[in-house]
C-alpha cells in the first residue's frame, strides 16, 4: 500500500472486496503492508496477525462467503421478558445480554 493510499482496482487483503480509493486501512503482513477496505477488515485480520495464525491467508483457497442481502428477521421475540430471563441481566447502570454470536463474517 502506498502513502497516497489504495487504488480503486485494489481487493481487501482480508475480504477480497473492492477497497474504495483513497482508502488508507492496511495491515502488516510479513515485511510487508496490504490494503483493506475497512476499520472491521482492518481489525479482524490485525488480530488474526497478533494471534500467531497469518498462515490462514495463505493457506486459505478463497475468501470467505459474504452474508446474503435477505430481508432481516422479526427479533421482536427477543423483547418478551421471558425470553430475556436467560440472556439478560440487570445491572446498575441498566441491563446487559450476554450473548454468543457464531458464523459472524465480514460484511
Amino acid at each position: 500500500m502506498s502513502a497516497a493510499g489504495a487504488s480503486a482496482v485494489d481487493a481487501c487483503f482480508h475480504c477480497g472486496l473492492p477497497v474504495p480509493a483513497g482508502t488508507r486501512y492496511g495491515v502488516r503482513a510479513g515485511a510487508g503492508r496490504r490494503v483493506v477496505c475497512c476499520a472491521g477488515c482492518e481489525a479482524a485480520a490485525s488480530a488474526i496477525f497478533a494471534q500467531g495464525l497469518g498462515d490462514y491467508y495463505r493457506l486459505r483457497e478463497q475468501a470467505a462467503d459474504r452474508p446474503s442481502a435477505a430481508e432481516p428477521e422479526d427479533f421482536s421475540l427477543y423483547d418478551d421478558p421471558g425470553v430475556q430471563r436467560g440472556f439478560v441481566h440487570a445491572g446498575r447502570d441498566g441491563s446487559e445480554a450476554l450473548l454468543l454470536i457464531e458464523g459472524i463474517r465480514c460484511a
